[in-house]
């Protein structure tokens, strides 16, 4: 008798996720056929104009590019999924550092802390601005590694060879995250610094203190990673996509700074529901889209430069059907009664 296999539950799972090591967003997208004949029939129908046909066709191009940079975004950046995996990696880089940390001797951990303080004489003041504070703890693991090589320097001559060891190896590890976290993929990165809050960029960061300075930003990073962790495995569906919705929203700013009218959207035919845009907004929306969508063979093409095998099935269908556009102009028009401009006050 042949014998039953008992099967992990690793096994039947979904196999596991690559992280998306350096993926970017930034890349070079090309307009493709719009046609500007066609655009200027449409705006030449617009009931009212406050720009010129020539203006508004270029703004309307422009959309276009943005809205292939932000498919390329849906369609073939990083998923969930690897976004997780790839924090998994930066978090895991970083814990086995900081550990290696605390494994230092007291010899060591000085002379580590001298070499660390010498890196950072000419900037020992946290940046203010967020942004900057983000970057300068991202860069904390390499300074952390180049402290590390120079204290090696340093301990062959007046050190044990343990010492020695455990300095060179906290190198290596810090030089592993350093490369990890420069290494996440631009919407992962982008998030990181979006998720950061007020109350993380008051956190003291050890500078002018040295051996303070060797695990307060370690630290730091960690709780940022683990943050975005939780905050990932509490999203629940299918990655949203954002493209057409964005692509929706301007082209209904434009409507309505150019007509003086106010977006509005409308499912019936007279009495019956078709679920498709009806008003003359919607009708301005359906037609355009139409035009700056990008054809199937572009999608193949931009395909070869995606660094998949293949597009994610999930992501993989391009849908700007006017039902997908009802919902993204009712989107707009909840987003716009929610938070109403505020009134001019009269001179």
């Amino acid at each position: 008798m042949s014998r039953m296999v008992k099967l992990d539950k690793g096994d039947l799972s979904r196999p596991r996720a690559i992280p998306q090591w350096g993926w970017s967003g930034v890349q070079v997208v090309q307009g493709g056929r719009m046609s500007r004949a066609k655009l200027r029939e449409i705006v030449q129908r617009l009931p009212r104009r406050e720009s010129s046909i020539a203006r508004l066709v270029a703004e309307l191009r422009e959309y276009g590019v943005r809205f292939r940079s932000d498919l390329a975004q849906d369609e073939h950046g990083p998923t969930r999924a690897e976004r997780t995996a790839a924090l998994r990696e930066a978090l895991e880089a970083l814990e086995q550092t900081r550990s290696a940390t605390q494994d230092l001797s007291k010899t060591a951990r000085q002379v580590l802390a001298e070499a660390l303080t010498a890196t950072r004489a000419t900037d020992d003041c946290a940046p203010e601005d967020p942004f900057a504070r983000f970057e300068a703890d991202k860069s904390a693991p390499e300074e952390l590694w180049l402290a590390a090589m120079d204290a090696s320097q340093h301990l062959q001559s007046c050190a044990s060879s343990t010492d020695l060891e455990t300095v060179a190896r906290l190198g290596l590890l810090a030089q592993q995250a350093y490369w990890r976290l420069q290494s996440l993929d631009t919407t992962t990165d982008g998030e990181l610094f979006f998720q950061w809050t007020t109350r993380d960029a008051l956190q003291d960061d050890g500078r002018g203190d040295g051996a303070a300075a060797i695990g307060s930003p370690i630290h730091r990073l960690e709780d940022r990673l683990r943050r975005e962790l939780n905050r990932l495995s509490r999203l629940k569906g299918p990655d949203r996509r954002t493209s057409l919705p964005l692509l929706v929203a301007r082209l209904c700013d434009l409507w309505a700074r150019e007509t003086g009218r106010r977006v509005t959207v409308n499912p019936f035919e007279k009495t019956h529901y078709t679920g498709v845009p009806q008003s003359e907004t919607g009708a301005f929306v359906c037609e355009v889209v139409e035009l700056l969508k990008p054809k199937t063979s572009e999608l193949r093409e931009r395909m070869r430069f995606s660094g998949r095998a293949s597009a994610p099935r999930l992501k993989s269908q391009l849908d700007c059907n006017p039902t997908a556009l009802h919902s993204a102009m009712r989107r707009y028009i909840q987003a716009r009664d929610s938070n109403p401009a505020p009134q001019r006050q009269p001179p």
